[in-house]
């Protein structure tokens, strides 16, 4: 698995396209996520950079997206500006890549990535009432920290330690 940086607008549909299929499949197996306006390109734009936006290639394929920020986020917003944390939102794999082991390769690459900027924290939230995304993330070594309702969503925050005594998380991100 390999995180590569979307670099021009045309990865904005790449991104919707793949989120909008993981969209669809949640919806058949009854299970809350986004909806189709979330991902739709003018919602992902205004929520998120074009510098935030990666895909996940696994080989040579590409299996799925996430949006990766450093130091501050909107479901975080007790922390400090620099806390020093890595966070990822809509991280999904396409359908043809589901159930194939690849969510812990994502993950693993993504926490690779946070050691590399020196994060000392990579953190995520997820639908509060989707257990088995929960469990996925727990058994992965992420830490629950709380449920709570923001922003008109149940909402489940994790975290997960990256280095023990880590320098700021580097504003490149360049992967």
């Amino acid at each position: 698995m390999e995180l590569y940086k979307a670099s021009d607008e045309a990865h904005w549909e790449l991104a919707s396209n793949m989120l909008l299929e993981v969209v669809e499949r949640c919806n058949a197996r009854q299970v809350p996520l986004w909806t189709h306006e979330q991902v739709q390109i003018t919602a992902l734009k205004a929520a998120y950079s074009l510098d935030s936006l990666y895909f996940l290639k696994h080989g040579g394929e590409y299996v799925g997206c996430v949006f990766l920020s450093l130091g501050a986020d909107d479901f975080w917003k007790e922390l400090p500006i620099d806390s020093n944390s890595l966070f990822f939102h809509k991280l999904a794999l396409i359908d043809a890549s589901s159930a194939q082991g690849l969510g812990a390769l994502a993950l693993s690459e993504i926490l690779s990535l946070a050691k590399q900027w020196n994060c000392e924290w990579l953190r995520c939230d997820c639908h509060g009432g989707r257990v088995r995304l929960r469990h996925f993330y727990e058994q992965f070594g992420f830490e629950f920290v709380d449920r709570q309702e923001m922003y008109g969503f149940d909402v489940a925050r994790y975290q997960i330690k990256v280095l023990n005594t880590a320098p700021q998380c580097l504003v490149s991100q360049d992967a």
